[in-house]
């Protein structure tokens, strides 16, 4: 395995490590209800955060390009009783950020919280 793989694998343990001692936090508080914006929710870590998020009784607002993955979390996350919208959002499009936010708020009121996922 050469440095760059390795480095990009020693990156993606410590950010899903991260994520896990900041879910562990959050499992602390009460989340029933709160709108949570989850970017990349499509796949990889994002997906995770957001099926976590989900099973923390949020609802989560699914950001990313890619359809068919948020679809996938989408249905999976109201066949375990969640629930969640999907959004597809280029995060480096700043009018179409602001169009997504202001469909989740115009759909569940306000945005608690934010999760940027890579």
């Amino acid at each position: 395995m050469g440095f760059y793989r390795l480095s990009r694998l020693a990156l993606g343990v410590g950010i899903f490590l991260g994520a896990r001692e900041v879910l562990a936090r959050l499992r602390e508080r009460d989340l029933t209800g709160e709108v949570v914006i989850v970017t990349g929710a499509g796949s990889g870590i994002g997906r995770l955060i957001s099926l976590m998020l989900s099973r923390l009784r949020c609802i989560v607002a699914l950001w990313d390009v890619n359809k068919a993955g948020i679809t996938a979390v989408k249905d999976e996350i109201l066949a375990n009783g969640g629930v969640a919208e999907m959004y597809v959002v280029d995060v480096t499009d700043v009018d179409a950020v602001n169009d997504a936010a202001q469909k989740v708020c115009d759909s569940f009121g306000q945005i608690d919280m934010l999760v940027s996922s890579p």
